[in-house]
């Protein structure tokens, strides 16, 4: 990215049109009805341009932090952290380099964990190559993947499992890939609607568990949105992405999930690059 595309996408990091005000600390944001919409480190103004390096803090529009972590050299860096809509922690892991490493977690909002992966090339591969995944085709090891099993241990992903125990979705020209046994009609699933950078779901197993790998590139309205609906198609869950660092939708609150019939994603500008469902 060249250093105007780099200033003008760090001027407008966060979506919609909000009042902001820096001091030497950094830069706050806010909705427009005053709540704190985001905390960024302090800026500095430096011969390659823009630099964002310290504790990010994202919140959402009630006033829930939705994201903590650290930047360095305007990437992540370090611990990075999720919170639901309770302020309970949902999604954990640390970043090198800007890369995902290490062992990542998706909690419930009981603490217990759900899903882990332990290895992140397809994921980094992709976020690397952001302004390439209409055309890629990157190798994708599912076995990084480990899910709780019955008796309390994570077992590494089996491919006979998915569509019973999980599903994992994986995208092509930012569709779903329609691959190897998944189809539109599956004993799990429906996918009711896709096109470029839109897709629908209507489940036909209880959803423990939904978690969206994405790229957004940008657009201040309408932002890219994550929602949940339940069987008469009212919403009980919603994410809209507020930074173009973010890369990860997390749903996992048990009561919202018990309710949860419909998962519809809709990208403003960007890419899917995979969704993994856990099923009770």
């Amino acid at each position: 990215m060249n250093r105007f595309l780099m200033l003008v996408s760090l001027l407008f990091l966060f979506k919609g049109f909000s009042q902001s005000e820096t001091s030497e600390e950094g830069t706050r944001e806010f909705y427009e009805n005053g709540d704190l919409k985001s905390m960024l480190p302090k800026t500095y103004d430096q011969e390659e341009g823009w630099e964002y390096s310290g504790t990010i803090k994202l919140y959402r529009p009630n006033g829930i932090l939705f994201l903590q972590g650290q930047l360095e050299n305007n990437g992540f860096e370090g611990l990075c952290t999720f919170y639901d809509e309770n302020e309970i922690v949902n999604y954990q892991g640390s970043y090198k380099n800007r890369e995902k490493r290490g062992e990542w977690i998706v909690y419930d909002d009981k603490a217990d964990s759900i899903f882990s992966e332990r290895g992140h090339d397809y994921i980094n591969l992709l976020n690397a190559n952001q302004y390439d995944l209409e055309d890629a085709d990157f190798p994708f090891d599912k076995r990084q993947m480990y899910f709780l099993n019955q008796a309390g241990d994570f077992k590494p992903y089996d491919e006979s499992q998915n569509g019973e125990k999980y599903r994992v979705i994986t995208f092509k020209e930012n569709q779903p890939d329609f691959k190897n046994g998944f189809k539109e009609k599956n004993k799990d699933l429906i996918v009711t609607r896709y096109r470029w950078g839109g897709l629908e779901l209507k489940f036909r197993k209880r959803v423990k568990m939904i978690l969206v790998d994405y790229y957004d590139d940008g657009c201040s309205e309408p932002a890219t949105s994550f929602v949940l609906k339940n069987r008469i198609r009212n919403t009980v869950g919603r994410i809209e992405n507020m930074s173009f660092y973010v890369k990860n939708a997390v749903f996992s609150a048990h009561k919202m999930m018990r309710k949860t019939k419909y998962f519809k994603l809709q990208q403003c500008e960007g890419y899917t690059e995979r969704i993994v469902i856990v099923y009770e």
